[in-house]
């Protein structure tokens, strides 16, 4: 009574169909796609963070050039027609903190606009 009560379950209970098999398919296409976001997600993340880095180290080499400018001022024994080492310092700090500035808050801009779209997603 028992292996007829199997054999009935078996017979009514199909093997696996190419439905099943397919949707098998998608759920690991699925986890792959879930992977690859949130590796990708991870990324830009790490790039925002790497953008504000810059901005720090922009605002860094400003201030710090204006240290050099009062520098530049307070020696008397330059005359005015030279320059002063600390006066060439300034403008040095003071580009590479403005393109470093220009540089981070741009590329800030663009990551965080890829981050919001991704966690939209």
């Amino acid at each position: 009574m028992e292996q007829e009560n199997l054999q009935k379950t078996n017979e009514t209970k199909p093997e696996s169909s190419t439905e099943e098999r397919a949707s098998f398919a998608s759920i690991a296409k699925q986890k792959e796609a879930n992977k690859t976001h949130r590796e990708e997600l991870r990324k830009v993340k790490s790039q925002l963070n790497n953008d504000r880095v810059f901005l720090i180290l922009g605002a860094a080499c400003v201030l710090i050039s204006f240290v050099f400018l009062q520098l530049s001022f307070s020696k008397a024994e330059y005359s005015v027609n030279r320059l002063s080492l600390s006066y060439i310092t300034f403008f040095v700090l003071v580009g590479g903190g403005a393109f470093l500035l220009i540089f981070g808050f741009v590329r800030f801009l663009l990551h965080k606009k890829k981050v919001k779209e991704y966690e939209e997603e």
